[in-house]
């Protein structure tokens, strides 16, 4: 980015400030107004009238569900997690990127904001992550485009994502479709866990691919898929601290001994297919979990249906 693009950038964030300071929030925006209202996960509610035309998307999940709502027309602007869909939805080709995540630099996602000019903002919300937050305050505050920001972490958050994706761009039958697809899935497999005793439950051991043999904690999507389909996470013991985590195969026949694991569940990575387990363990089956499906997207309900039928092969599931 140039000087002279930087001083324009500068020049149009104090004009449009200047406005919002005379007309005040409300009226520059025309979204807090209307009858259909959403409140994100920050407790933060927007008031609208019909839909968005005009959407940036700064994550992944969410431009995700966006073309599989086949709104992809309405999105202008997508962060660079955006281009890994490529493959999948070809025609992100044609939006802005702005080569930076909500996490990033303020003046080029100032730069592409404006350039763009969305009419409202769906992004992350990680109270963690100090500059995010500040980047979001600045876009509301300064910019004065409304945002909406979510923090996935579950398969009931991904279907109340669809649901609130669903509204802000009209694609409503799109969304119901969807969510009541998602819906019925999670029913048929909590109808058959719910004939199962406790002792039927299985004991799963999740590596996660990109960190070798850490696996998967209280609160992680992964986590919860194993629950939901009738497992017991035996890392999420709360009982376990993570000092007890297996570090290497030795560990690991420790850690099975002690706290007993009926089957082995490695996340698949685009870059590796192996599993960092050398040696099998006596008596207990590896399995691959499919790259993917463990992530903040409608993507869950493929994985759900994955682990419930690797936890129980002899069920019948209606799907």
């Amino acid at each position: 980015m140039n000087g002279k693009t930087l001083t324009l950038i500068v020049v149009m964030i104090v004009i449009i400030s200047s406005i919002g300071l005379v007309l005040g929030k409300d009226t520059i925006m025309g979204f807090f107004d209307g009858d259909t209202e959403l409140t994100d996960d920050r407790n933060v509610t927007v008031r609208f009238d019909g839909s968005f035309s005009r959407i940036a998307s700064m994550g992944e999940p969410f431009t995700q569900i966006l073309g599989e709502l086949d709104a992809l027309d309405q999105v202008v602007l997508v962060d660079k997690y955006g281009i890994t869909l490529n493959t999948t939805y070809p025609q992100i080709d044609g939006i802005l990127d702005v080569n930076q995540s909500i996490n990033g630099d303020r003046n080029l996602i100032a730069e592409s904001i404006i350039l763009a000019a969305p009419d409202i903002v769906i992004t992350y919300y990680w109270p963690s992550m100090s500059n995010a937050m500040a980047n979001i305050a600045f876009i509301e505050d300064t910019l004065n485009i409304p945002v909406l920001a979510y923090s996935p972490s579950s398969y009931d958050d991904v279907m109340t994502l669809v649901n609130s994706i669903g509204i802000i761009t009209g694609k409503v039958d799109n969304a119901t479709a969807i969510y009541s697809q998602m819906g019925h899935v999670k029913q048929v497999i909590q109808d058959f866990v719910s004939t199962l005793n406790e002792s039927d439950y299985k004991h799963v051991y999740f590596e996660l691919a990109t960190y070798g043999l850490k696996t998967v904690n209280y609160g992680s999507v992964s986590h919860n898929l194993i629950v939901m389909a009738g497992g017991i996470n035996v890392a999420a013991d709360s009982s376990i601290s993570t000092s007890s985590y297996p570090t290497d195969q030795e560990d690991l026949v420790d850690f099975n001994q002690t706290y007993g694991i009926d089957m082995v569940i490695v996340e698949e990575r685009s870059t590796r297919e192996d599993s960092y387990f050398q040696t099998p363990l006596p008596g207990v089956p590896i399995h691959h979990f499919p790259y993917g499906l463990n992530s903040y997207n409608t993507n869950l309900m493929d994985g759900l249906i994955w682990m419930a039928e690797t936890l129980y092969p002899d069920a019948e599931f209606d799907f």
